[in-house]
């Protein structure tokens, strides 16, 4: 498997040179990604706000993935991955960060997801990556490290754990439906409380980090067919809201958040008037 990560410049000149690069290293029968900020959109549904737009926009980046014969790996959560922060009508939101797959890859369609996940501390969204599927995702058995039983700060941790109130993901959505200020101050006060539970976190990782060195020490028209395969697998339903607003992404979930809203979509639409 070849991974490249990309960070495209803001001009198009800038960028063909990097599509010229990509392409030079185009990989022959094994499975590619590219991923990170192309800095372009590809059609109109990947903006808000700004200049409309217009169709020359979007033909640079599909002239590349025409050429190098790799196609959009598709996503969930947030339609967009970049915003300029800006208030009002100055504010503007692109989908700017994407996962691009080769036919090769695609084999393992069902197997690889992407999650647009809050946008802090960047204007950029993280992409989030998974490449399992959700068959794959059960629970993971939870091992206590007795190194956290020397720590005073212990019970605070768990108990600030339990009690943080993270609403980044859900401010951020509310902000680009909407776009008032209180959203806006939303997403601030919902950042402020994310550094708070990420320091935690860090808190926690760095130990843990710790332990498993001790413990380890160092040991530690192909294309055409491709654009069906990623037909097929921008089709696969990784992850979906249920009639409270929350994601959920395990199987038996996903078949039950069907099955009440098209319950509830088909008793409603039969209701006498």
């Amino acid at each position: 498997m070849i991974f490249s990560f990309v960070h495209a410049l803001y001009t198009v000149e800038g960028r063909r040179d990097l599509w010229a690069k990509l392409l030079a290293d185009k990989p022959h029968s094994l499975s590619s990604c590219v991923g990170g900020d192309f800095n372009v959109i590809v059609n109109g549904h990947e903006k808000r706000g700004g200049r409309p737009f217009t169709v020359s926009e979007g033909s640079e980046l599909l002239a590349f993935m025409e050429e190098a014969e790799i196609f959009d790996a598709g996503f969930s959560g947030s339609s967009y991955t970049w915003c300029n922060n800006r208030r009002g009508r100055a504010r503007i939101w692109k989908r700017l960060d994407r996962l691009l797959i080769n036919g090769e890859y695609s084999d393992l369609a069902s197997a690889i997801s992407v999650v647009h996940l809050a946008r802090h501390p960047s204007d950029h969204a993280p992409l989030k990556i998974l490449f399992a599927s959700r068959m794959d995702n059960g629970p993971r058995p939870f091992r206590f490290l007795n190194v956290w039983a020397s720590k005073p700060e212990l019970m605070g941790v768990i108990r600030d754990a339990w009690e943080a109130k993270v609403g980044l993901s859900r401010a951020e959505e509310e902000l680009t439906q909407d776009g008032s200020d209180r959203d806006l101050e939303n997403v601030h006060r919902a950042q402020a409380e994310l550094n708070r539970a990420l320091a935690i976190e860090e808190q926690f990782w760095r130990q843990k980090a710790r332990v498993k060195w001790l413990r380890g020490g160092d040991r530690n028209t192909r294309y055409f067919h491709a654009v069906v395969k990623q037909r097929r697998m921008q089709g696969a339903i990784h992850r979906v809201k249920n009639s409270k607003g929350a994601w959920v992404d395990k199987e038996d979930d996903i078949g039950k958040a069907a099955i009440e809203y098209f319950t509830d979509l088909f008793s409603g639409s039969m209701e006498p008037k």
